[in-house]
């Protein structure tokens, strides 16, 4: 059953929220916040690869990663609890889901390549879990258009480089 309510907050602005059921909105606050422990994860993987790699260009690329996975993080986190407000505490409780990127393979990589394929594998992990997400739920727009504007952040990124893979400047796909 579907239904509708608006929360009105005068310093803010209107949103809409819809309403499935208490067990979907546990599930999708779930989701979601397994969606954030995951990115934590990534953008800690990317902030200490920035250390590690050799390359300017990709110690850039690792930061602006980090960067902006701190910022999605932030705000994801803040429209999950206020549209799951009931359902955040068991939401946190119940996820144990593994990471996109294989942190331990991008930290033990051996050269700037290496590593770069290991970020490349977890972006396209996150860019197929961002899809199947959005895909069949019902969110409240902001979180739907906070994924979506990092998913397509991530693809922009995944594009250039299979770009420049074709061009055969890096051999990475």
């Amino acid at each position: 059953m579907f239904f509708a309510f608006a929360e009105i907050n005068p310093t803010k602005y209107e949103k809409m929220y819809v309403t499935i059921s208490k067990q979907n909105n546990e599930e999708m606050a779930s989701r979601l916040q397994g969606i954030i422990l995951r990115n934590y994860e990534s953008r800690n993987a990317y902030g200490k690869a920035v250390d590690l790699a050799v390359s300017s260009y990709l110690k850039s690329y690792f930061r602006r990663k980090c960067v902006n996975g701190k910022r999605f993080d932030r705000s994801l986190n803040r429209e999950v609890s206020i549209a799951f407000l009931e359902s955040q505490p068991t939401a946190w409780h119940q996820n144990h889901t593994d990471p996109w990127m294989d942190a331990e393979g991008l930290l033990c990589s051996v050269d700037d390549a290496s590593m770069l394929k290991v970020a490349i594998a977890g972006d396209r992990a996150a860019v197929s879990e961002y899809n199947e997400v959005l895909e069949g739920r019902l969110f409240p727009f902001e979180i739907h258009h906070l994924i979506r504007k990092h998913k397509m952040r991530i693809e922009v990124d995944l594009y250039k480089f299979k770009k420049m893979g074709d061009l055969g400047r890096l051999k990475i796909y």
